[in-house]
């Protein structure tokens, strides 16, 4: 049993061939997704995936790169759309220096909104941070981020990052970023991190693993990490991906069902 806690098969990259990529994934031996919407569109396919897949829970937030498009009426949408009781986590959201999507303050307001709401919901939440690693750290221990735990998401860092996140009490989930021939620190950091705070995900459709790097990624493709994490961690395939599943439910709160699905406990 594979968990892949951060998918989009909300995106537009789906849209001719989704039924068929989820049926894939199944075959391949995931049984739990995360779908993960982080603007109006995204959140609005997955509110109907989820509804219609039982081994699919979901996670909404509002990306960094959209900060500045963040208002009353964003905010309300979001909220909407965590009541569901198929929501897991708010996310992802957090800080991306990389595109400058928006200014620096006004990413960290909008991060520490969303800090904000989880926290009333009772929810982990899921941080995406991109050439931010500074500002991202200091936001989440100023936030007393232990109190609602949440993931650092397709972690892309060195040990020494690893360690100061999980010094915070978050998770970390790698992706098909701890595949590629120049990630040796990654792939250093997936070696050190305790069995009870390590995820996988595929982040899907970007990010592909080797060998299939350069294509479009689906979430089939995540038994390529887990492959990955069992060699670095010298460890079996079945140890890492029933580990994960296991830390993936307990995070997310919820546990199978075999009549519901998954519901939360």
């Amino acid at each position: 049993m594979l968990f892949d806690t951060h998918t989009h098969f909300n995106a537009e990259d789906f849209q001719t061939d989704r039924e068929e990529a989820i049926t894939r994934a199944r075959h391949a031996g995931v049984s739990g997704m995360s779908i993960i919407g982080f603007d109006h569109e995204t959140i609005t396919t997955a509110q109907t995936l989820v509804h219609h897949n039982p081994d699919m829970v979901a996670a909404y937030g509002w990306h960094p790169e959209l900060a500045g498009d963040y208002d009353a009426a964003v905010e309300e949408e979001l909220q909407q759309a965590l009541d569901s009781e198929k929501v897991v986590a708010v996310g992802e959201f957090g800080l991306d220096y990389h595109w400058e999507g928006a200014t620096h303050d006004v990413q960290e307001r909008v991060m520490r909104r969303q800090i904000a709401i989880a926290r009333e919901r009772h929810l982990p939440i899921i941080i995406h941070t991109r050439d931010a690693n500074e500002d991202t750290y200091r936001i989440l221990k100023d936030e007393h981020v232990e109190e609602i735990g949440g993931i650092m998401h397709t972690f892309g860092d060195d040990p020494e990052w690893a360690q100061k996140f999980l010094d915070l009490g978050m998770h970390i989930s790698f992706s098909g970023v701890v595949t590629f021939k120049k990630s040796k620190a990654v792939r250093k950091a997936a070696a050190m991190i305790p069995n009870e705070r390590l995820l996988i995900e595929t982040d899907s459709p970007y990010l592909s693993p080797e060998p299939h790097r350069g294509k479009r990624n689906e979430s089939a493709n995540i038994r390529y990490v887990a492959t990955r994490l069992a060699d670095v961690r010298d460890t079996s395939y079945e140890e890492i991906a029933a580990l994960t599943y296991q830390n993936a439910c307990r995070l997310f709160n919820i546990h199978w069902d075999e009549e519901k699905g998954f519901v939360k406990n």
